[in-house]
This record gives structure tokens, C-alpha cells and sequence, in this order.
């Protein structure tokens, strides 16, 4: 799960808004992992990934 937490941290960097909701993300994929549902856990990757990009940072 390491780039996900790197386009997090970087994420962080910007707007509050962008935090918030990368905070949100990485709650969502550990409460999906702690339920045992996995197909929603390996959503969350994209999400991050799509807030990285509104923020432009480079994956």
C-alpha cells in the first residue's frame, strides 16, 4: 500500500479540502480492509490518485 500513502502525504502538501479528503479515503480503504471487504479497499487507490491529480501531483 506504499504509493497510496506516498500520493497522501503528498495531497497533504495542498488545500485543506484535499487533505480532508485524503484523510477520508485512507479511513475508508482501512475500515473496508477491517470488515474484510477488499473490492471496496482497492477502490480507494483511485480516488487518492484522483485527488493527487486535481492537486498536480505527479504519480
Amino acid at each position: 500500500m506504499s504509493p497510496p500513502l506516498v500520493l497522501w502525504c503528498a495531497a497533504v502538501v495542498h488545500a485543506g479540502t484535499a487533505r480532508q479528503e485524503s484523510r477520508r479515503s485512507a479511513g475508508r480503504a482501512e475500515m473496508a480492509l477491517d470488515l474484510a471487504h477488499p473490492a471496496a479497499a482497492e477502490r480507494e487507490p483511485e480516488r487518492l490518485k484522483a485527488i493527487a491529480r486535481r492537486c498536480g501531483v505527479e504519480s
